[in-house]
């Protein structure tokens, strides 16, 4: 008994550590798809709003990217 209750815990971790790496997927995945809106949406201004934001057309892919991941 004690067998198949140690091979139940080992199932159970496995399949928690397994929905863990796909949660962690999911989340990358959501924030890339905001990164790439953000892109597109700042890419879409013209240079006088985007110096009304403070930007510029060579800072739009860093200011995405800071919005989104915040490094």
């Amino acid at each position: 008994m004690a067998l198949t209750t140690n091979y139940s815990s080992a199932a159970v971790l496995s399949a928690d550590s397994a929905l863990n790496r796909f949660a962690v997927l999911w989340e990358n995945l959501n924030k890339y798809m905001e990164f790439r809106k953000t892109l597109r949406e700042l890419s879409t201004l013209n240079s006088r709003e985007l110096k009304d934001l403070g930007l510029t057309h060579s800072s739009i892919h860093s200011t995405a990217y800071e919005a989104v991941y915040g490094k």
